[in-house]
């Protein structure tokens, strides 16, 4: 099985395992996706397709009989191909409800802007102090700190930690944001820091008077809500976009 042979029945299993996954946190089963999901499959026929998604590196396994849970490759698949971003209404724009496990990251490639001010163009719903430097803006990493997975693995912790007081392989992801309009996705391995093989990263450009100008992102666990992070980020950077051009 590999990404251009997935049929559509497999496709929906792996969408609702994500999706439960995401929602709950917990491995899931045959069991559970045949009750719930209304998929109109046996649990027999779901437990084997659960198998040949893991045998092809979409699910994994963390214990023997204990359900299955997304890899990276999984992920993937999910936000290429799968996902459906749910609108926000920009007229009453939060972002507090999805960052209560994420960080926000806000870069400037224009010496002209004020960081500060694109911060609260940016995120006016954050409630946590920011870290303001050259050229970019961090605010949130403790709330990363605080996903139930990650605080169950101090060494995980410890590594994290050092990429954000590092920050160099957080903001090589932003500036390369920079290369393409539209929103862009790192999931797990691909943002190239092994403190961040759990985490993923949405980002967008944005721009001022037509010309791109700076980025800004939202990392989470790789368990995020991807459909309504991408919104957020996208409404956000279009938001910011047009405050700046109007400034």
């Amino acid at each position: 099985m590999s990404l251009g042979t997935i049929n559509q029945r497999t496709q929906q299993v792996l969408k609702n395992l994500i999706e439960r996954y995401i929602q709950d946190g917990c491995p899931i089963g045959s069991k559970t996706l045949a009750e719930e999901c209304a998929l109109g499959l046996s649990p027999a026929t779901i437990r084997h397709i659960l198998a040949d998604l893991e045998e092809t590196g979409y699910l994994a396994s963390p214990h023997a009989s204990a359900g299955r849970v997304p890899t990276a490759l999984g992920y993937r698949f999910f936000v290429d191909s799968l996902l459906a971003a749910k609108p926000i209404d920009s007229s009453n724009l939060t972002l507090s409800y999805l960052l209560q496990s994420t960080s926000l990251l806000l870069s400037s490639q224009n010496d002209q802007l004020k960081l500060a001010d694109l911060l609260q163009v940016a995120i006016k719903a954050f409630a946590n102090s920011a870290e303001e430097s050259k050229g970019y803006v961090m605010a949130g990493q403790t709330n990363l700190f605080s996903c139930t997975h990650l605080e169950a693995n101090l060494e995980q912790l410890r590594l994290l930690f050092n990429a954000f007081n590092e920050k160099e392989a957080i903001l090589n992801l932003l500036d390369s944001a920079l290369e393409a309009e539209g929103i862009q996705i790192f999931i797990g391995e691909e943002l190239g820091c092994e403190a961040l093989d759990d985490c993923s990263i949405v980002a967008s450009s944005y721009s001022m008077d037509g010309k791109l100008v700076g980025s800004l992102g939202v990392i989470g666990p790789t368990r995020m809500p991807y459909d309504k992070v991408i919104s957020a980020v996208d409404i956000t950077a279009k938001l910011l976009s047009a405050a700046l051009s109007q400034s």
